[in-house]
């Protein structure tokens, strides 16, 4: 997504925050900087930054400092908005390859991505001049599987257990059960951001990354009319 050279500079800009625990990891901040990337209306870096460090405007010392920031992070937001613009902007992780030990990082990623939405929320959820009509309730769908993600507690809220992953055996515990609506969830992450890409491409001038991408199922029919009509119709 970003040259590895430029990944270990974010990194860096990331550690000399003055209050880590409230400054995004690398993960988080690459998940947010693709989320505006997609957004049709280009955002001020004076509303994103702040956000990445805990809604504090980092300090420096020297304006040479405060430069090498805003020209670090306004330099990726810009790549990545190319991209997405020429249609090149794909969902980073292979999910079907995934460690054990990458699941927190993907979380991270998509914990960054939702940051992103929520700056345009009304955008995503249809209200003004945003989304509408079936685009607005695919984003609806779309964040709800992301929103799962990263916050499991808010799975069974959000979804139809039963309809989405069918009854209950006597031999599956409820954890068990738990465990696998995040791994249908985890499955589903690539489809649901590709959805919204598609569903904003529209609003922004940029190519989508697919017309309809494949069930992740394997069934090899389109997400919308497989899966993902089950999908819409488990949430609550």
């Amino acid at each position: 997504m970003l040259p590895e050279k430029e990944l270990r500079r974010l990194a860096q800009l990331l550690a000399e925050g003055e209050n880590p625990d409230e400054t995004f990891s690398l993960d988080r901040l690459l998940g947010y900087l693709y989320a505006l990337a997609i957004t049709p209306e280009p955002l001020a870096p004076g509303e994103w930054v702040p956000p990445i460090f805990g809604n504090r405007q980092p300090e420096f010392a020297t304006l040479a400092e405060l430069q090498r920031l805003m020209d670090g992070l306004t330099g990726a937001y810009r790549r990545l908005r190319r991209r997405h613009q020429q249609g090149r902007l794909l969902f980073p992780w292979e999910m079907q390859s995934l460690r054990p030990a990458e699941l927190d990082r993907v979380r991270q990623w998509v914990h960054g991505f939702l940051d992103g939405v929520r700056l345009r929320v009304e955008f995503w959820l249809g209200e003004g001049e945003g989304l509408g009509g079936r685009d607005a309730e695919e984003a609806e769908y779309s964040i709800a599987v992301l929103h799962g993600v990263v916050f499991p507690e808010d799975m069974e809220e959000l979804f139809h257990t039963d309809e989405m992953l069918g009854e209950a055996t006597p031999w599956e515990s409820d954890e068990e059960r738990r465990l696998r609506l995040s791994a249908t969830l985890f499955a589903l992450l690539p489809t649901a951001v590709e959805n919204l890409q598609r569903c904003a491409a529209g609003h922004g001038g940029a190519s989508p990354p697919a017309e309809d991408p494949p069930c992740p199922c394997g069934s090899g029919r389109p997400f919308s009319r497989c899966c993902g009509t089950i999908f819409q119709r488990t949430l609550h």
